[in-house]
């Protein structure tokens, strides 16, 4: 049980870093985990001895972004990131030139975007990210080129159309 629980301690910075990045902001971000570490706490006599902890905590913190997308889905103004009326004190920490990227994850639709985070951000394998948002390996990979090209064509191709017009 000690040994989880240090795990738990070691794996907090990565389900922050990865929570800011899918909700957007820091305090949405530090809910969220802190609701992940309440779940897994609740659930820690069922663990296997071998389980990957890992998995198993971003697992959790799918599956309650997706019951927390069911309710906003049933009511499409709850929760629903607006970054133009972001705080932009939340931004603080991130390079002014990063803000693009902020802005182009904020528009990719969830299930890219927890796909993209979690094998380009957390460097999870394709096999890991499938048992985490579990869904087939060829699901994953077409969300994630998706998530890609979208990325590509908002942060490349539309940057240098607008620097050739403005030209």
């Amino acid at each position: 049980m000690d040994n989880y629980q240090q795990f738990f301690i070691d794996t907090i910075p990565y389900l922050r870093r990865y929570a800011r990045a899918y909700t957007g902001d820091v305090l949405s971000g530090d809910a969220l985990v802190r609701r992940t570490i309440e779940c897994a706490h609740s659930l820690i006599n069922f663990l296997q001895d071998d389980t990957d902890i890992a998995i198993w905590l971003f697992s959790i913190m799918h599956n309650i972004t997706l019951e927390e997308r069911k309710t906003t889905e049933s009511h499409p103004d709850n929760g629903v990131l607006n970054i133009d009326s972001m705080d932009i004190s939340l931004l603080e920490d991130i390079d002014p030139e990063e803000i693009d990227i902020v802005t182009a994850l904020a528009q990719l639709p969830a299930e890219q975007k927890e796909t993209f985070l979690l094998v380009s951000l957390e460097r999870f394998t394709y096999d890991e990210a499938s048992q985490i948002l579990n869904v087939p390996i060829g699901t994953l990979i077409l969300r994630l080129n998706s998530a890609r090209k979208f990325l590509i064509k908002r942060l490349l191709i539309d940057d240098f159309a607008e620097l050739r017009a403005a030209q």
